[in-house]
């Protein structure tokens, strides 16, 4: 909601940025669908960890 409505929004005054939130609500309820999580319960890897991990021996607990 950030992003769409508020950071760049020109609201005249309370009201209109109430109702312009309402109205981002009410449009993303119409398609919103269920977010599927994937996390794995390890932190994720970027650049040079990704490498360093890959080279590593897979050790299964």
């Amino acid at each position: 909601m950030a992003r769409a409505v508020l950071r760049h929004g020109d609201f005249s005054s309370r009201t209109d940025l109430l109702d312009k939130v309402t109205e981002f609500a009410i449009a993303h309820n119409e398609t919103a669908r269920p977010f599927r999580w994937n996390y794995e319960g390890r932190p994720r890897q970027t650049g040079e960890e990704s490498t360093a991990a890959a080279k590593e021996p897979c050790h299964a607990h």
